[in-house]
Parts: structure tokens; sequence; C-alpha cells
């Protein structure tokens, strides 16, 4: 777990690493915090993995942009996802050139830009999900929202090359 310590605000938390990057939060605490609006800027070549055996999600908190990038390895997994906490509205961006990507929102969760290559994009969120930018993802596309919530993904130059599966949600907007 990295967080700031207290009374640290708006601080940038940057992880550059040609190896993998693994995210833990066994303890049931936050695995990445800013304490404010500070980035979080991770650039792991192989691969952003999530171990934590008691939630099946590691969380990152701040309301500044959220960076993910990998280098054709994968963000996550099916059964252990990043998780972007409760009222978070920053920029996320996500880029996978080829691995999948396995996001998780704990409420509403907005994707400023995503590019996966041939890879898949899964998102589970338990509050609307939008975009505020282009989504190019290669493979499938898998979106739950939850029963009462929308999906808004209305870019105009968004590209889905795969097939896109809509798993919960209230009202949906696909433009591809």
């Amino acid at each position: 777990t990295v967080a700031m310590p207290a009374g640290v605000v708006n601080s940038e938390i940057e992880i550059n690493t040609s190896g993998t990057l693994t995210l833990d939060n066994e303890i049931g605490v936050i695995a990445l915090a800013t304490g404010g609006a500070g980035v979080i800027d991770i650039n792991a070549d192989g691969g952003i993995t999530v171990a934590t055996p008691n939630n099946s999600f590691a969380e990152l908190s701040t309301t500044g942009a959220i960076d993910l990038d990998t280098n054709n390895t994968a963000i996550g997994s099916s059964t252990n996802r990043v998780q972007i906490v409760a009222g978070y509205a920053g920029e996320l961006t996500v880029e996978t050139l080829g691995g999948s990507a396995f996001l998780g929102g704990l409420g509403a969760l907005n994707i400023s830009t995503t590019n996966t290559g041939a890879g898949n994009l899964n998102i589970g969120a338990s509050g609307a999900i939008t975009d505020s930018g282009v989504l190019t993802v290669g493979g499938t596309t898998t979106l739950a929202a939850g029963a009462p919530n929308n999906i808004t993904l209305n870019t105009a130059t968004t590209d889905f090359t795969g097939a896109v599966g809509i798993t919960s949600g209230n009202d949906v907007t696909l433009v591809d």
C-alpha cells in the first residue's frame, strides 16, 4: 500500500517499471491514494496485477487524473480488478496496447481515454459508466453498471472492434 502521510495533499504517485506491478490491499485499505487531487500515473511494461485474497480488487483513490499504462500486458484480471473509489470524477486513461483491462468503480466511472490494442475491456461499476474521450478496444468489451444505472459511451470516434456485451444497466447508449 502506498498512501500519502496525513496532511500531505495533492501529491503525485508515479510508478515506472519494466516488470510487473502488484497492487495489494490485503488488510482492506486503499492500495494507492494521493491525499487529494494528485495524479496516479502507473507505467508497468509487465502488467498491473492485483493480489487481494480478501477483497478481489485493489482500490485507487484520488480526485486527480489516473493513468494506467502497460505494454501488451493486462491490467487486473477477471477475478481481481483495479477498482476506482466512489465519487471519483477525474480523468481515467487506460492503455494496454494488446493486453486486457479489468476495471471496477465503487460508483459512477468516467473513462477519458482507452486503447487496449487487441485486448479486451471489462468494466464493472456500481454507478453510471460514461466516456469523455476516445475508447479504442480491439477485443471484446463487457460492461456492467448495475440495473438502475446508465451506460453512455457516445464519443463519435470511439471504436469497438470486437463484440460488446452489456451484463447490467438501465439506458444504454453506444456509439461505434
